[in-house]
């Protein structure tokens, strides 16, 4: 009788472990299927965002085209927002050559105090200047 409820034991231990086995082979089988689409939809999850941030680069452009906004019914408003929006670009134009301007000129001085110190005139402009005149 012992020997009949070991055996016993020792089939439900086997059975158990050949369907932990099975479940086991069938993840893994699965995961093999299923991995190359998991790596297509992460892809397509961080194009998504790469071209968002393309078209708000492209929207904050200075140079993308300004679309008009549409009529309010109030002629007076459209005319403001018109005038408004036109001095506004105005402006922004007025001062992306400002800050070029203001580039340039910061380029210059680091330059000529370059060539300056090269020319082991101490880094100053004026140095650099009054030796040349």
């Amino acid at each position: 009788m012992g020997l009949v409820i070991l055996g016993f034991i020792g089939f439900i231990l086997a059975t158990l472990i050949g369907l932990a086995w099975a479940v086991v082979w069938i993840a893994f089988a699965l995961f093999w299927l299923v991995w190359p689409l998991l790596l297509l939809v992460v892809a397509g999850i961080a194009w998504r965002r790469q071209a968002r941030g393309w078209q708000r680069a492209q929207r904050m452009s200075p140079e993308a085209p300004q679309h008009e906004a549409s009529p309010s019914g109030n002629a007076a408003f459209d005319t403001y927002r018109a005038e408004t929006v036109q001095r506004l670009d105005e402006e922004r134009a007025h001062f992306g050559a400002y800050l070029e301007h203001l580039r340039k000129a910061k380029d210059k001085e680091a330059f000529d105090n370059y060539i300056a110190e090269r020319r082991g005139g101490g880094g100053h402009i004026e140095d650099m200047r009054g030796a040349s005149a």
